[in-house]
């Protein structure tokens, strides 16, 4: 009994503390040195102008929205590693600014850019299922063109117990031994003595590989300063089928362009 009623005289002593620490809680409201909170928090406004729109209205905001085809945006790129790099531009090009279209029904395009210059030094396209990319600067063994798709596996290519890597797009030992076993397409560099030589490793590489040489296309870069149709011929005489011409901005001379189509045009009306 002792027990019991020296509980119930504590539980009533506490009961009664709470309650004189709830009334005083308002009263203390006011006191500085009570105040918990640290900062104020702001909600941004909502942008204006502000419409009430009908069901209408909405749903011709979203089928306008819908009928949008394309969307084009620029980036800021940074390379935080390179160590990882075995060659290439990756000292040179740190940082590098971006544009990025996306197409409809599922298109991406990505153009990297020397910040300032807006000189391009790659650009990579996909559609979900093929892809392409294009490196255009740095020296003549680092650029290429590559086109393959998303479901195939490429295997990386192996540096020769420890050595440095074949990174160039013409490299004979490594490089157009996995084009004749996986590519579709090969682009080169060079005049057409060099493509020519290169077509003929490659042959040989699709011949030990058992592979008709036939079925890779044959791709090379012209010059824009060069002879177009006098360039053309030459690498079309070694085989070259798809030609490749940069223009440069921002003042676009686009007179080579033109001298290509009517060089293409001559060709085909010949043959």
């Amino acid at each position: 009994m002792i027990n019991f009623s020296f509980r119930r005289a504590l539980v009533s002593a506490r009961f009664a503390a709470f309650l004189i620490l709830l009334c005083s809680v308002p009263l203390l409201q006011g006191c500085s040195s009570l105040n918990f909170i640290k900062r104020k928090v702001t909600v941004p406004p909502l942008l204006a102008p502000l419409v009430e729109a009908d069901t209408a209205q909405l749903i011709n905001e979203i089928n306008r929205v819908a009928s949008v085809k394309s969307l084009r945006g620029k980036v800021d790129i940074q390379f935080l590693d390179t160590s990882f790099a075995k060659c290439g531009v990756a000292e040179k090009y740190r940082t590098a600014d971006g544009t990025v279209i996306v197409e409809r029904p599922g298109r991406v395009n990505l153009r990297i850019q020397v910040p300032f210059a807006g000189t391009d030094v790659a650009q990579m396209a996909s559609d979900g299922e093929r892809f392409q990319v294009a490196v255009l600067q740095g020296d003549t063994k680092y650029r290429r063109f590559v086109r393959g798709t998303n479901s195939s596996v490429y295997p990386k290519l192996e540096t020769g117990g420890g050595g440095e890597a074949d990174c160039g797009g013409g490299g004979e030992k490594k490089t157009l031994r996995h084009v004749a076993q996986h590519a579709d397409i090969w682009h080169g560099f060079g005049d057409a003595e060099t493509i020519s030589h290169k077509h003929a490793v490659l042959d040989e590489w699709c011949a030990k590989a058992g592979r008709d040489s036939g079925e890779i296309e044959r791709s090379s870069g012209i010059p824009g300063d060069a002879d177009i149709a006098e360039r053309a011929s030459e690498l079309y005489a070694v085989g070259t089928r798809l030609f490749t011409l940069g223009v440069g901005g921002p003042g676009y001379d686009l007179a080579p362009i033109r001298d290509l189509v009517a060089w293409r045009d001559d060709v085909n009306a010949k043959t």
